[in-house]
């Protein structure tokens, strides 16, 4: 989770909830604001492990709701 943290750093976005895409042949990031209005991102960064993501933020915090692999 790591890795999505900095990236919302780095665009100063903190999603309500996301889903984050690295597995074969589909590397995305999608995630929703408090207004619930979607953003997609069509890469992931570098150093995410494989897997589908899904998260929310929660008392300033990245959470991760829940991982396959």
């Amino acid at each position: 989770m790591k890795p999505l943290e900095e990236l919302f750093k780095q665009i100063g976005t903190y999603p309500e909830y996301g889903i984050a895409y690295n597995i074969k042949g589909l590397e995305e990031i999608r995630f929703w604001d408090t207004n619930m209005t979607e953003t997609v991102i069509d890469e992931v960064p570098s150093d995410l492990a494989r897997g589908i993501y899904i998260f929310s933020y929660q008392d300033g915090e990245l959470i991760s709701l829940r991982r396959t692999a």
